[in-house]
């Protein structure tokens, strides 16, 4: 913009030298009529060049859709289609969010507790899934037994816990209807990340990325990395996470922490479970994707 300014001082030139526009300049004047016009010129440039690049930054681009989307045809028609398919990215926890980890987290600690000697309620355990396992096995042993301990749980933990473990009311059909708008979705877990992808591949849950060992503020760290809009968790952690990221926090009242809890700590939007999730969705897309409004009910 600002060559075609300058651009069009030389023709201002030219057509004066040879008097098509106003008197001919004389070879003497030449520096003078110049000089008087160059800040003049220079303003303008100036302008022009600003509305040049408010003109480009307004300007929305156009950008093909995802594979995975255009596999769904006409179910991504509709509200779906409003948002564009690079830019929704939602992020879930795991336990008590897309899995109900509790049977096979109960089993696993009644073997530990049979191979260590030590008793462990194994039923409390299972009620307070959340944080990383560490937190949980200082409470039935000491400092110095804790990461020998949580070694041998999670060595235990593909014979005992996978098979155990349901998927959550809602979730694969949650996942689903982030995939038909367009969209991604990555998994941000406390749990140890081998044994968090054998959950998934053992269920079928199709996230596009996995993260592990990642806990609360910690979580930040993978939603800001894949830019995601998004964080659905459990646990008041969950809602820290989403917001530490800068993401907009779905709260399920699945797990240890109740509706009343996760919409205290702060969550935008709170769930019965992940059946409401598809209808939100659509909710969220159709209005922007501008944040949330209250309860999900």
């Amino acid at each position: 913009m600002p060559g075609t300014v300058v651009g069009g001082l030389v023709v201002w030139l030219w057509g004066r030298f040879d008097g098509r526009w106003g008197e001919p300049i004389a070879q003497g004047p030449l520096g003078q009529e110049m000089a008087e016009g160059l800040p003049g010129i220079v303003r303008v440039a100036a302008v022009a060049s600003a509305l040049f690049l408010v003109w480009r930054m307004r300007r929305v681009p156009r950008r093909g859709g995802r594979g995975r989307a255009s596999l769904t045809g006409d179910a991504a028609a509709g509200t779906m289609a409003g948002m564009a398919a690079h830019s929704l990215t939602v992020g879930f926890d795991l336990d008590m969010t897309l899995i109900d980890s509790r049977p096979g987290i109960k089993a696993l600690y009644q073997e530990l507790s049979a191979r260590t000697g030590t008793f462990i309620d194994a039923d409390l355990a299972a009620s307070r899934l959340g944080p990383p396992l560490e937190h949980e096995i200082r409470h039935w042993f000491p400092e110095e037994r804790v990461a020998e301990t949580a070694a041998l749980f999670r060595e235990l933990y593909p014979q005992y816990a996978v098979a155990a473990t349901p998927a959550m009311p809602g979730a694969r059909e949650a996942i689903d209807a982030i995939h038909a708008a367009g969209g991604r979705v990555i998994v941000v877990t406390a749990k140890y990340e081998p044994n968090a992808k054998l959950h998934l591949e053992h269920l079928g849950l199709d996230a596009d990325a996995l993260f592990g060992s990642l806990w609360a503020a910690g979580k930040a760290e993978a939603l800001r990395k894949h830019h995601a809009q998004v964080y659905v968790g459990d646990h008041i952690g969950d809602v820290v996470g989403a917001h530490t990221a800068g993401a907009l926090s779905v709260a399920v009242a699945t797990g240890p922490c109740d509706a009343t809890e996760l919409r205290n700590a702060g969550a935008e939007v709170v769930l019965a479970d992940l059946t409401e999730f598809p209808s939100w969705l659509e909710r969220y897309v159709a209005e922007g994707a501008d944040g949330g409004d209250g309860d999900g009910a």
